[in-house]
């Protein structure tokens, strides 16, 4: 990055708090908080797969998370290390995919094989009864051929490091044209291993019109990881969730 497109990308302390602030308005105003699933008015065959999955009840990051994604806001949740998130993202972008269409509707983009692997377990947990959602995890040792031509027969969310996101762009395997929702996991980690580039180049390509819809995660808010904020986000709200806000009876563990 130049000198010039560092300070274009400054994301100062004012504006972190317009963010926060506008966060507040958002959860305690007319969207509120949430006590149960079905006044998130999901699409019946989710509700059906999350009550399969085991929950009762919205946890915490639930009522913070979900309800603001679903009305397509853009969102960065600082998430402490501890809290189970994953059905927090994967929950909204069901929402948002058309199942009848077999194009690729959804990014979830992790740092390692292991998020890789845990995320396409919560996705075919919840999804693959009730909503018969297509995947495709690329976790590094898979056939390369045949998951390129699974890729070309339509699959509604891909799963990937932000290096692999841009190799299959590059490959011109990937169509981004139908893209609705990005969701990117624990980005300070992604940061601190020398992701940016392939994943600026990726946020640079997504849909333009409409505006692709963006979701981070992370444990951190440092600089770079605002920077992204404020460069690719447009009216972001930010979310904090912390290990000692957590109820005892609720899931953690990713």
């Amino acid at each position: 990055m130049s000198e010039n497109e560092s300070d274009d990308c400054r994301f100062e302390e004012s504006e972190v708090e317009v963010i926060k602030e506008g966060n507040r308005a958002e959860l305690n105003g007319a969207s509120g908080f949430v006590d149960s699933f079905e006044d998130m008015n999901l699409k019946p065959e989710i509700l059906c797969g999350i009550y399969a999955y085991g929950f009762k009840r919205p946890s915490l990051i639930h009522q913070r998370v979900v309800p603001p994604v679903i009305n397509d806001r853009n969102l960065i949740a600082r998430v402490q290390a501890g809290v189970e998130r994953t059905t927090a993202f994967v929950i909204p972008i069901f929402q948002k995919l058309d199942i009848s269409a077999q194009s690729t509707q959804a990014l979830i983009i992790l740092p390692n094989r292991f998020r890789i692997r845990k995320v396409q377990e919560v996705i075919v947990g919840l999804g693959n009864d009730f909503m018969n959602v297509v995947s495709l995890a690329f976790v590094g040792n898979g056939d390369l051929r045949e998951q390129f031509a699974k890729l070309r027969e339509g699959v509604h969310v891909v799963i990937a490091t932000p290096g692999r996101i841009w190799d299959l762009m590059n490959r011109r395997v990937l169509n981004m044209d139908a893209i609705k929702i990005v969701c990117i996991d624990e980005l300070d980690d992604i940061l601190i291993h020398d992701f940016k580039e392939p994943l600026c180049e990726v946020l640079e390509r997504l849909p333009k019109d409409p505006v692709t819809q963006l979701v981070f995660f992370s444990h951190t808010t440092p600089t770079e990881v605002l920077e992204l904020v404020y460069k690719f986000m447009e009216d972001p709200i930010m979310v904090d969730v912390k290990i000692n806000e957590i109820d005892g009876d609720e899931e953690r563990g990713d």
